[in-house]
């Protein structure tokens, strides 16, 4: 794979990514708001592994 299409793979995820995040934020004021503590911890756990994610993908970009 040459480094302008892992570039490009790498960018693309890294999009998905946000748009999970904003996803699972908003998810998880819903259940603050309905004061379910269960469905806020998911997600928190999972906007946890997505930001996991994006920074391992943010720091291989600015390595190549």
């Amino acid at each position: 794979m040459e480094i302008n299409e892992l570039n490009e793979q790498l960018t693309r995820e890294l999009s998905k990514l946000i748009k999970q995040k904003q996803g699972m934020v908003e998810y998880l004021e819903l259940k603050l708001s309905q004061e379910d503590w269960h469905g806020v911890a998911d997600a928190a756990m999972d906007i946890r592994e997505i930001v996991s994610k994006s920074t391992a993908i943010c720091e291989i970009l600015e390595k190549i």
